[in-house]
């Protein structure tokens, strides 16, 4: 912990994280002008996919970082969000499938999103999108 500014490390992770997100709206937006474009443009539709799937998986660690008054207080709600990015991204993988079946991380990634999905209907969660 030798010479390291915590305060000027935190206001930098802040700032990354900014940028991180500013970027992943701009991809959003790029890809899905090439599905309007291209219904059928399995990049766009799989990046999609994956740009939902990724946030759905950084709300889930929001929620394994809370503590249990946190989650009762909040739980449900954020594990809402959750299921509602990973619901998603089932349509765009699941239409990137509908193109091109053969695509071995496409079928395990649509498998981890139905498992995904799967527990939150067992747990009654109600996805928002």
């Amino acid at each position: 912990a030798k010479g390291i500014n915590v305060a000027e490390a935190q206001k930098r992770i802040a700032e990354l994280t900014k940028q991180q997100q500013e970027q992943n709206e701009l991809a959003k937006q790029y890809y899905k002008q090439a599905v309007s474009i291209d219904p059928n443009n399995f990049d766009a539709n799989f990046n999609l996919g994956v740009t939902f799937f990724n946030e759905g998986a950084n709300i889930l660690q929001e929620i394994n970082q809370m503590d249990m008054a946190q989650y009762n207080k909040l739980g449900k709600e954020v594990e809402g969000r959750a299921c509602g990015r990973f619901k998603q991204s089932q349509s765009y993988f699941r239409k990137a499938k509908s193109i091109r079946d053969d695509d071995s991380v496409l079928n395990e990634t649509l498998e981890n999103v139905n498992t995904q999905l799967k527990k939150f209907e067992e747990s009654k969660v109600v996805c928002v999108e």
